[in-house]
């Protein structure tokens, strides 16, 4: 017990002192069994370079549906039938609306976020717009998540004041053929990288429970940290009726 406490404890030292963890110590941290000792240590890490402070960022699902994509744990790819509310992007009068009242509940942060591959031009230029019109509106920062982005398009949405890209790589990429086929792993990591390219912050993580082992989840780590993202978000997989996941 008090050599997995020690090793727990040199893990963080190792951390907080700006140098990385190996992959064998990141599986045998995943491995433990001393579950509150971790947390205290994440919890000083977090505090040693996030300090108290807490981004609140409200999000408005801005086009939902008929995604082209087959990602099976997404209720929004137009191969499953999952009964939620599709439509076209939203016009901006609604999307200022929500930004409002994101502003009136305390958000620093608004995102746009829509189901494409990609936008199609007519698509991007109305976000452009709203963009645009939104950074005169409301005292907020502005972040999107559109799909697939080019360099062109994501130096325009820099120029237009956006702050951050959110482009997830889901999965490892020994697992990524497992939840998705019409795209490539590397599609994603393109993408990341090209938003980072822009001078855009990114936003990219992933998501556990898909039936990933534990040493896949570590591997999803491992590539995020190579992309040295702003921000990583980690989600539980919720099944969606009508998703392979």
């Amino acid at each position: 017990m008090m050599q997995d406490f020690e090793f727990i404890d040199s893990c963080m030292k190792k951390v907080i002192t700006g140098h990385t963890i190996s992959f064998d110590e990141a599986e045998k941290l995943i491995s433990t069994d001393n579950l509150t000792k971790l947390a205290d240590c994440a919890n000083i890490i977090t505090r040693k370079f996030s300090h108290e402070t807490v981004d609140v960022e409200s999000l408005i699902n801005a086009k939902s549906g008929n995604c082209p994509e087959d990602c099976s744990f997404c209720a929004q790819s137009t191969f499953y039938e999952t009964g939620i509310t599709k439509y076209p992007l939203l016009s901006y009068e609604v999307i200022l609306e929500k930004a409002r009242e994101a502003q009136k509940n305390g958000s620093a942060s608004f995102c746009l976020v829509c189901a494409y591959r990609e936008p199609s031009q007519n698509d991007f230029e109305k976000i452009c717009n709203i963009i645009e019109k939104l950074r005169k509106e409301v005292n907020l920062e502005i972040n999107v998540s559109l799909g697939f982005m080019t360099l062109e398009r994501a130096k325009r949405l820099k120029t237009l004041g956006v702050k951050r890209y959110n482009h997830n790589l889901e999965a490892s990429e020994s697992f990524f053929s497992k939840i998705c086929n019409t795209h490539v792993y590397s599609d994603r990591v393109i993408t990341a990288r090209t938003v980072k390219e822009a001078g855009l912050e990114l936003c990219c993580g992933g998501i556990i429970g898909m039936g990933e082992s534990k040493k896949q989840r570590i591997e999803l780590a491992f590539s995020l940290s190579a992309l040295e993202p702003d921000e990583v978000p980690i989600n539980i997989l919720i099944p969606r009726e009508g998703t392979p996941k």
